[in-house]
């Protein structure tokens, strides 16, 4: 079976952790079975052309009167038969913020959305999978305009089958006439099994600038933020080994800033990444797939963020909050109460993620014979 995926490669972990829980439920589904996974880049559109796509050897011709109305006929007449997604048994959409604001405007809308899976979804089952929103934390009101809401509607009318992972996401969604499933995100996924026979040996913070990607308006004073970390760490240490993980040389960077002197980890895959979350014992993460993947291998955490990203964790029953709307003491204080509990909570986290498997399952069985 061929299933080709849109995703990102090389540009967030986090993406690689919600794709490969796709791929754990899939394999489960179609074990001994021959699949081959073919990824299309969404950041880079132009790797949904086929090597002898007609429109490669347009694109590298000068701009030329009639150069446009050529692209459009070719996109009409010719590219249901030269894109890598033709031969495919099952296309799916893998996770990531899908609806943001002017999500309609991303590089990969027109060309990959429009005119490649909007002229084969009715030949071939199109899914978009773990789909998540984005939106300021303190405008959750949702669709800031219709070009937003069509989106959801336009891409939803080609699938199949739509999961969402946050509660914004899924009223979104439904507003846009598009039923859907609310699930954890398949990040929750990524590490097969479900136990964790590790014991807990260090706190793990993930830090970022202002505590998030986006300060979207929202005034969000980052050092304060900076200060509030400091204070945390200053206090953890005291009692616990801590350790930073990060997503990339910036974080690190960041990390080393903060509070010198504490290791700092910084995973070049997948495998690194778990390898290292398998033997904490709690968290603290500005990046929401940090929790998610602590998740998977029984390590509860607390989520700190900017917008809706949040909303993810909350549906794991995991602690979050709006970095303005948090202090030193309340994370000191949550931290020790996950640590308090830590068995209950782990054991808990695998009851959820073997009842997620398990309704993935289900929901993609019909797609994977």
């Amino acid at each position: 079976m061929n299933i080709g995926f849109l995703t990102t490669i090389n540009t967030n972990i986090g993406d690689d952790f919600i794709r490969i829980g796709i791929e754990n439920v899939i394999r489960s589904l179609r074990e001994n079975k021959l699949t081959r996974f073919t990824y299309v880049n969404k950041h880079h559109p132009e790797e949904v052309l086929s090597a002898n796509s007609p429109l490669r050897l347009l694109h590298k011709l000068p701009a030329f009167r009639g150069k446009q109305r050529l692209e459009n006929i070719y996109y009409k007449y010719l590219h249901r038969y030269f894109n890598v997604y033709k031969n495919q048994q099952l296309i799916i959409q893998s996770g990531a913020p899908v609806l943001w604001p002017n999500c309609f405007n991303s590089e990969w809308n027109e060309p990959i959305w429009h005119q490649t899976i909007g002229k084969l979804y009715r030949e071939i089952p199109v899914l978009n999978l773990a789909a998540g929103s984005c939106y300021p934390w303190e405008r959750q009101e949702g669709f800031t305009n219709d070009g937003e809401r069509q989106f959801a509607k336009r891409t939803g009318g080609y699938c199949k089958l739509v999961t969402t992972r946050d509660e914004l996401a899924h009223k979104l969604f439904l507003e846009a006439e598009t039923p859907n499933v609310l699930l954890p995100c398949s990040a929750f996924l990524v590490q097969p099994g479900f136990e964790n026979k590790e014991t807990g040996k260090y706190i793990l913070i993930n830090y970022m600038h202002a505590g998030g990607h986006f300060d979207w308006n929202q005034k969000i004073d980052a050092t304060a933020w900076e200060l509030t970390m400091k204070t945390v760490i200053g206090s953890l240490v005291q009692q616990h080994e801590v350790r930073f993980i990060c997503h990339n040389e910036k974080e690190a960077e960041l990390a080393a800033e903060l509070y010198p002197g504490l290791q700092i980890h910084l995973p070049a895959n997948v495998g690194e990444y778990m390898n290292c979350i398998m033997h904490a014992k709690a968290g603290i993460c500005n990046r929401m797939h940090a929790s998610v993947a602590m998740a998977s291998a029984g390590v509860p955490s607390i989520s700190v963020c900017t917008d809706t990203r949040l909303l993810m964790l909350d549906l794991l029953g995991l602690p979050v909050f709006y970095v303005k709307n948090t202090s030193s003491a309340v994370l000191i204080s949550t931290v020790e109460s996950l640590l308090k509990n830590a068995s209950a909570e782990r054991n808990r986290l695998f009851e959820l993620k073997e009842k997620t498997f398990n309704r993935y399952r289900e929901l993609l069985q019909p797609y994977c014979s």
